[in-house]
């Protein structure tokens, strides 16, 4: 009996098992993936650089402004700035902002549950962001 991959199909009493069907079958899977994960990532990109281009324009705020020009200067990331790690005045507003935000949310979730409705606020997010071509 072979083990080696591209032999004949191997089969097993009471089972028709195929394993280079099988096999086939997980590359490709891997390969569409893969091919998902960079679409993700080009889209993710795409979107950080929007948000860079905004927040260096001031569109987003002093804040925004002066986090982005640290970034640029390779000062800070916002990986820094939203796990703390950036102690920053502006860093700190961003987080103290974003959590406002959170809850606001959270608050608007639950109020969506108790009312019946199906969409979420994040659904709403979305919509609206899709609509500004975003």
């Amino acid at each position: 009996m072979s083990y080696g991959f591209g032999s004949e199909p191997r089969h097993w009493p009471g089972q028709a098992v195929d394993l280079d069907a099988i096999i086939g079958r997980l590359r490709s899977l891997g390969r569409e993936l893969e091919r998902q994960r960079e679409t993700e990532q080009e889209r993710f990109d795409q979107q950080e650089e929007e948000r860079a281009r905004m927040a260096r324009s001031g569109e987003l705020g002093e804040d925004w402004r002066r986090i982005q020009s640290r970034i640029d200067a390779g000062q800070t990331t916002i990986m820094d700035v939203l796990s703390g790690a950036d102690r920053s005045p502006e860093a700190r507003h961003l987080r103290e902002q974003a959590e406002r935000n959170m809850r606001s949310l959270r608050s608007q979730w639950r109020e969506q549950q108790r009312s019946g409705r199906t969409d979420t606020p994040l659904d709403q997010m979305d919509e609206i962001r899709d609509s500004q071509g975003r």
